[in-house]
């Protein structure tokens, strides 16, 4: 029996989860001030980055067992790895590895870009959790891992020390995921409620009508004037 508390009502979830990334997410856009967001930084790194990433991941971890747990109260997933609560995430959120997020300044991403996890039964006959056949790897989970694990190790392949890998890149990734959790449960809750809450700063996830603002101005002259802010469309 899993002892993760059961996603109730989307007030709860906003409370328990869509603030804690509202606030990891606030944390990120301060780095800004000294290190801007762009692709020529991707592979800047700080113990900033390093203690957000560590904060971002964590919550990943997290949010997906809950959300295994929501859809598959049966499941055990007390202290198992993302091989296992991965399965129970993409049973929950089929097509997660194709949802596309644009970033604050322009840039697109799919956090679980082609990962998809299956099931196989091991020569003792249980089930096992792997890859499924064609599955990439997620590169920034990967790289977390040796951040936390194996910090001060060096990675031969790639001639950096693993604490390197704490950098803005894949900090943008993890909290894109983080993002995109948080708002695939919400539209489930309640698929309304994302236009009357506090949204993020940071990524809009294309292709979502509850993206789409609108408002009302007035002109010079006192006009009523109607603006609507639509959706991005996914270019990846």
């Amino acid at each position: 029996m899993s002892e993760q508390s059961p996603i109730s009502t989307f007030e709860s979830f906003r409370q328990t989860y869509w603030t804690y990334y509202l606030a990891l997410e606030d944390r990120l856009l301060q780095t800004e001030r000294c290190c801007a967001f762009s692709q020529r930084n991707t592979e800047a790194f700080s113990i900033e980055y390093l203690t957000l990433l560590l904060s971002t991941c964590g919550e990943v971890d997290s949010l997906a067992k809950a959300i295994g747990t929501h859809f598959f109260p049966e499941a055990d997933l007390n202290n198992c790895t993302i091989s296992k609560w991965g399965y129970y995430l993409c049973q929950s959120f089929p097509g997660i590895d194709t949802k596309v997020l644009q970033f604050k300044n322009g840039m697109q991403l799919k956090p679980f870009d082609s990962w998809q996890q299956t099931t196989a039964t091991n020569k003792k006959g249980r089930t096992i959790y792997v890859k499924a056949p064609g599955s990439k790897r997620l590169q920034w989970w990967t790289d977390y891992n040796k951040v936390k694990h194996s910090r001060a190790s060096i990675d031969q392949d790639r001639g950096l020390a693993n604490y390197e890998k704490a950098n803005q890149g894949n900090l943008i990734k993890s909290m894109g995921a983080l993002f995109l959790l948080n708002r695939l449960m919400m539209q489930i809750l309640n698929a309304d409620a994302y236009q009357t809450i506090e949204r993020s700063k940071l990524f809009k996830l294309c292709d979502s009508l509850d993206e789409t603002e609108s408002f009302i101005c007035y002109g010079s002259e006192g006009v009523p004037l109607a603006i609507t802010y639509e959706a991005p469309r996914a270019r990846i």
